[in-house]
């Protein structure tokens, strides 16, 4: 008990004999950081919309595990005419057709 008072009494003469230099160093260290975050702000920002981007695309596709099985769930959104396989748009006709076979292969899908 008596070294740790000893040395905790050490300790704040230390403190005290440089709180000057202690504080002056806070400062400049502080200052420093703030000047980094500065000159890097703007990459910050654009990693950070990119971070966005790649979570928001990940977050489209849900995989789960149901029934012993792997489940692969994604969202529904409308997409440009262009962006439909040419495979999914000969599925389509004005009668209804079971692509379910087409889907399946394509897709590698368990259904």
């Amino acid at each position: 008990m008596i070294p740790w008072l000893i040395a905790a009494g050490v300790g704040a003469l230390l403190v005290a004999a440089f709180w000057d230099e202690i504080v002056d160093w806070l400062k400049n260290l502080t200052q420093k950081i703030a000047n980094l975050f500065r000159s890097i702000g703007h990459a910050a920002k654009l990693f950070a919309q990119k971070v966005r981007g790649a979570v928001l695309k990940i977050l489209h596709v849900l995989f789960y595990k149901e029934d012993n099985k792997w489940i692969k769930e994604t969202t529904r959104a409308e997409v440009d005419e262009s962006e439909v396989p040419a495979w999914a748009k000969a599925g389509v006709s004005s009668n209804e057709t079971d692509v379910t076979q087409t889907y399946k292969q394509e897709l590698a899908l368990e259904i």
